[in-house]
């Protein structure tokens, strides 16, 4: 049976605010953050996309639910990351699992025009130490990938991947990076996440950038 979903209470408030802007940089600049963080929005578990061409799809399969659920479940004390909230597996998010078919380590990837991004990769404690990191890294497959970490596991595995440190992702990537990262921002705000803000405010400077480019 199919259930009726609305639009998530975010996107209204930020389109109303684009609407009744004076300021048509302004509502230019919110259009670009909406349009190209458009993946990231989800209504509770029922994913919504996409949201400018009027059209509405939602994905309820069972094991994609328990999949975002073990998911949250393990990126909600890591603050390095986006909020839980903003979780959905798609075709650019790669799961392990073990050999009851449960979920026991994730990477997201996101398009930066410029190449693509690990934005998240968590493994279950009780399967840590065992490569699934390397394994994960394994599966970013582009011309060219990049990761802010700050956590000396992750950086471990990217350089023993091929990564290389790097101080500016490009011109390109870096105007994607603004508008993405305004986006996750402004719905930190919004959802009250202060704890998650301060922390990665507080460790900005330790994040550090390595780049790969493929063959």
């Amino acid at each position: 049976m199919k259930t009726q979903a609305t639009v998530y209470t975010v996107e209204e408030q930020m389109l109303q605010m684009l609407k009744t802007s004076t300021n048509a940089l302004t509502a230019r600049l919110w259009h670009s953050v909406l349009t190209e963080t458009n993946n990231i929005f989800s209504l509770n578990d029922l994913h919504i996309c996409p949201i400018f061409d009027g059209q509405i799809h939602m994905i309820t399969s069972d094991s994609e639910v328990s999949d975002l659920s073990w998911i949250k479940s393990m990126m909600k004390n890591e603050l390095d990351l986006r909020p839980p909230s903003l979780i959905r597996t798609t075709g650019n998010s790669k799961i392990i699992r073990d050999e009851q078919e449960n979920p026991i380590a994730h990477v997201a990837i996101t398009n930066r025009w410029q190449g693509s991004e690990i934005n998240s990769l968590v493994v279950d404690p009780s399967h840590r130490g065992k490569g699934l990191s390397h394994e994960l890294i394994a599966k970013v497959v582009d011309y060219r990938v990049l990761c802010y970490t700050r956590d000396a596991r992750l950086q471990s595995a990217l350089i023993k991947a091929g990564f290389k440190r790097a101080i500016f992702p490009g011109t390109i990537a870096c105007l994607n990076l603004l508008l993405t990262r305004t986006a996750i921002f402004s719905w930190m705000l919004l959802t009250l996440d202060f704890k998650r803000i301060f922390h990665q405010i507080r460790h900005l400077p330790n994040y550090k950038l390595y780049t790969k480019t493929n063959p």
